[in-house]
């Protein structure tokens, strides 16, 4: 959680190529990101009270094996890029 109470919910890409990532994939990425919070939520009354006044932010990130950088983030279904692609 950040300073304006946003909760970052954060994947990294399944690529393994930088040139591989397209819109797309990274969409793709996004939407499996959510399925498996939406899991996570369902299974526990305490996190869904937790997140319940929370700011969610999905976030797709490249590891490029000495870190990450992000590609794109999406709160209330607007996606912003961070990557041109």
């Amino acid at each position: 959680i950040d300073e304006d109470d946003i909760l970052n919910v954060t994947c990294l890409s399944q690529c393994f190529y930088l040139e591989n990532i397209t819109k797309e994939t990274a969409k793709q990425d996004l939407i499996e990101l959510k399925l498996i919070f939406n899991r996570i939520i369902s299974s526990s009354n305490q996190f869904q009270k937790f997140i319940s006044e929370k700011v969610i932010k999905f976030n797709v990130n490249f590891d490029y094996g000495m870190g990450d950088f992000r590609i794109c983030s999406e709160i209330n279904g607007k996606i912003e890029w961070y990557l041109e692609l």
